[in-house]
């Protein structure tokens, strides 16, 4: 199952999804994706998605592919 704050073609995500995951328990991430490039991921480590996955998410194991980087719980 996929969660999103908006339903465009390049989602942005910011501390809405966190209400969304308060409303919708049932669909906090298993697995989340970050685009990257051989290791190099695509987002700055500032940016809200990367903060909340370097220390909140608690990631039990994180994997890069070519193109993407695997978070799962």
């Amino acid at each position: 199952m996929v969660s999103a704050p908006n339903t465009i073609s390049t989602p942005v995500y910011d501390e809405m999804i966190l209400d969304y995951w308060e409303m919708h328990p049932e669909r906090y991430p298993d697995v989340v994706f970050v685009e990257s490039c051989y290791g190099e991921v695509m987002y700055d480590e500032e940016e809200f998605i990367m903060k909340w996955l370097n220390t909140e998410y608690n990631a039990s194991s994180v994997t890069d592919l070519e193109y993407i980087r695997v978070y799962r719980k």
